[in-house]
């Protein structure tokens, strides 16, 4: 995946592991019962998804388990 990000293509990735679309990701939209709640940086998106959880941040770290 990474191969393909880096010549520069068009990839939608559909995931819950927050750390990888904050790296891979350039824009990253959030959707939630199929309407879209914000769109923007992943870092934004991520931390919006965060709060909406109600989780912290220590949910990154916890992605990969």
């Amino acid at each position: 995946m990474r191969e393909l990000v880096s010549e520069a293509r068009t990839i939608v990735i559909v995931s819950h592991a927050l750390g990888l679309m904050e790296e891979l990701c350039s824009s990253a939209a959030w959707l939630h019962k199929g309407e879209l709640i914000q769109t923007g940086q992943p870092l934004e998106v991520c931390e919006a998804y965060l709060k909406f959880l109600n989780v912290g941040e220590s949910a990154i770290t916890l992605e990969d388990v």
